[in-house]
This record gives structure tokens, C-alpha cells and sequence, in this order.
């Protein structure tokens, strides 16, 4: 009876966590949500959309609509517990927009935790969380976005994957001339950066210097 007790209160100590924990994913979602729209404003960027980058999205399953007149989830039980968290890694997508002969398209990349990128192990997956680098040792970042074309050609190189992997094992910023005056350019800036309005300006305005000095694009209009 006293191992079952004492197991019993270290399942409701770790459910206590679990409360606490989700509440605290609220509210820091919640903030990065405010900081990315405060972002595409001040850029007057069109779209609000988002693509998971960590795993899979979760599909409407079709066909039940006589037994359950709600749109149920497909589930599988092979399914991560990450699938159920989309904030581990996330991309708002922003849309593009037109400058003269250009088209430029940007998101921006969420990185709750760069940890399983950062991990040194051989054994490294997804699913294994031990083998992630030490939470003390990892980052939590936003990652800017770029790419300009040519609008009639619509040559997007938009390798966003290999950004990623590059930017949260080590690197603060790629840019890659992808034709004779476009560009794909990829910058990561730690979510203290973005403490209040006056230091994510400050990140809006370095990063639109960025894309100007290269491109002579003009993020902000103002």
C-alpha cells in the first residue's frame, strides 16, 4: 500500500506540472502570436497562414458525419505526441507582395526549442527527447524569412527545410544569391529580442536593412 500511495502522489505531483505547463504554452503563444502579426503590420505583408515544420498535421477524417456531426480528427495510433503540439516548431507564413519588377515572399519560423537540432548524438530522433540537448543549453528564436524573384518567372528557391536545420544547429543568418539580383535570406533572432515594442523595432528595422542593403527592397513603407 505505501509504493502504490507514493506512486500515486508522484502521478498527481506530475499532472500538477502538466496543468502548469500548458497554461504556461498559453500564454507564450499567446505573445508570440503578438509579436509575429505586430511584425507583419509594420511590413504590410497580405496573408496570416501557418505550415507545420516538426511533424505531421492533423487531417479531417471523412466519412463520419452520420454518427458525429462535428468534423472529427484523423488519429493514428502510431502518431507523436508532438503531432498535438504545433508550437515545438512553426512557420507563419506571410505572403508575398509586389515591388516594381519584384515579388518577394516571407514568413517567419517559430523554434520553441532548438534542442533536437542543436543534439550532438548519433542516435538523435524526434521522439526521443534525451537525446536533445540540455534545455539550458538550447534556444528559443524566431527565424526571418526572405526570398525575392523575378515576378514573371516565379523562381522561388524557398529552401526553407535546409535553413532550419543550419540556423538552429549553429548558424545566426544565410544569404544566398539564388539569381543575378534575387535573393534568399534567412536571419535567427532569440525570442528575448523581443522583450516590448521598442526591441522588436529594433529587430524590424535591422532586418529590413538586411534585405535593403542586398536587394534594395524596402520591407518597411514607413
Amino acid at each position: 500500500m505505501e509504493n502504490k500511495t507514493q506512486t500515486q502522489k508522484e502521478i498527481n505531483d506530475a499532472l500538477v506540472d502538466v496543468r502548469k505547463a500548458h497554461r504556461l504554452i498559453y500564454q507564450y503563444q499567446k505573445r508570440v502570436i503578438d509579436i509575429i502579426y505586430y511584425i507583419r503590420e509594420r511590413y504590410s505583408m497580405p496573408q496570416f497562414a501557418g505550415v507545420r515544420r516538426f511533424c505531421n498535421t492533423i487531417n479531417y477524417k471523412q466519412g463520419l458525419k452520420e454518427e458525429y456531426d462535428v468534423k472529427m480528427l484523423r488519429l493514428e495510433r502510431n502518431m507523436w505526441g508532438w503531432d498535438f503540439l504545433y508550437s515545438y516548431l512553426f512557420e507563419f507564413y506571410l505572403g508575398t507582395k509586389k515591388f516594381s519588377k519584384k515579388e518577394i515572399s516571407f514568413s517567419i519560423i517559430e523554434a520553441s526549442d532548438s534542442g533536437f537540432y542543436q543534439s550532438k548524438q548519433t542516435n538523435k530522433h524526434q521522439t526521443n527527447i534525451s537525446s536533445f540537448s540540455d534545455v539550458e543549453e538550447s534556444e528559443t528564436c524566431l527565424i526571418f524569412v526572405f526570398e525575392s524573384v523575378t515576378s514573371k518567372k516565379k523562381d522561388y528557391v524557398w529552401d526553407m527545410d535546409n535553413a532550419i536545420q543550419k540556423l538552429l544547429e549553429v548558424e545566426i543568418e544565410i544569404i544566398t544569391k539564388t539569381t543575378e539580383d534575387n535573393y534568399f535570406i534567412a536571419k535567427k533572432y532569440n525570442l528575448t529580442d523581443f522583450v516590448d515594442q521598442s526591441s522588436t523595432d529594433k529587430v524590424i528595422e535591422e532586418f529590413s536593412r538586411t534585405v535593403e542593403n542586398k536587394t534594395g527592397i524596402k520591407l518597411l513603407e514607413k
